[in-house]
């Protein structure tokens, strides 16, 4: 989902506010899965990349990241460079639709013909739209005086308002507002990063908690109800003459299952590591449980920060 940034404007991301226009409602004329494809700077291998053409425009699906259609109307140009060397670049589409980045590149000849037979069947519609719209903002151009640096400025003035009105009038339809949706960045941060984090502190503290120093004088090994799992319940004297029990589990933070009748063993408060018979134990995965724990406070974090900066808009 966070890629969509790199495929689609800002607004129309899963960032922005704005809904991108579905699909329209008609057969499309062909349709090329499970392939590759090129928007921007974004490059999808295959079978990301889905083409499907329509008499009034480009679809485009790439999985994992989402869908959008670029009208006939938008596209300005398709471009082929026979002299490229890389297929990456060789058919390109160039194109003012508001909510997908430009330029486009097709994976094939195939899908390029294609568009461009709808393209030649739409220019003559096209082509009267625009003169009859355009003809209207020519009518209001200032006369032409002054110095020629000053018209020069001017008429590039009155060609930014056109270009900008030209804009305005294809994607008038595409300015609707998202409909009110789960905001999954926070059920991401609550559902996965929380429960990722309480993990990796549950399992430190519960070994760091530990706090035996004495003399095993019993032990005896037990079989959880399937049979599968073990785990050693241990009766120690410790130093001060008291007599406790400890049950070393089939958990990460908890002490060996196979300390010996008689050792001596020292694990101190806050430790990780302990000793048998003055010999240092490391058992304790020191690199899994904080990588987890990092993972969840990313995603919590992240997820979180997205999450109100949705709410805010």
């Amino acid at each position: 989902m966070v890629m969509s940034v790199f495929v689609f404007r800002m607004e129309y991301s899963v960032l922005g506010d704005l809904e991108r226009i579905p699909f329209p409602n008609e057969e499309p004329i062909a349709k090329f899965a499970n392939t590759w494809g090129r928007i921007g700077s974004f490059r999808g291998t295959v079978p990301f990349f889905s083409w499907y053409i329509y008499p009034s425009g480009l679809g485009i699906s790439i999985w994992g990241i989402g869908r959008v259609f670029v009208p006939a109307d938008c596209i300005e140009s398709l471009n082929e460079d026979s002299d490229s060397l890389f297929s990456a670049s060789r058919y390109e589409i160039i194109h003012n639709s508001p909510e997908v980045n430009s330029p486009i590149y097709l994976p094939s000849e195939m899908i390029f013909d294609k568009l461009r037979t709808i393209m030649k069947k739409r220019t003559p519609e096209i082509n009267s739209e625009t003169k009859s719209f355009t003809e209207g903002i020519y009518s209001r151009v200032p006369e032409k005086t002054g110095t020629k640096k000053e018209i020069s400025i001017e008429n590039r003035r009155w060609m930014t308002s056109i270009d900008n009105n030209t804009k305005n009038k294809v994607s008038a339809q595409n300015t609707k507002p998202k409909s009110p949706k789960l905001n999954i960045f926070l059920v991401i941060a609550v559902l996965w990063g929380i429960p990722m984090m309480c993990f990796s502190l549950s399992a430190i503290y519960t070994r760091l908690n530990i706090d035996i120093q004495g003399v095993v004088v019993s032990s005896q090994v037990n079989l959880d109800e399937h049979n599968v799992n073990r785990h050693t319940d241990y009766t120690i004297r410790e130093l001060n003459g008291n007599v406790i029990e400890y049950i070393a589990g089939a958990s990460d933070p908890a002490l060996s299952r196979d300390i010996p009748v008689g050792a001596t063993l020292v694990k101190k408060k806050w430790d990780l590591n302990y000793t048998v018979n003055g010999n240092e134990v490391d058992d304790f995965p020191r690199v899994f449980y904080p990588l987890i724990g990092s993972i969840g406070f990313a995603i919590f974090a992240s997820g979180l920060s997205i999450g109100i900066l949705r709410l805010r808009k």
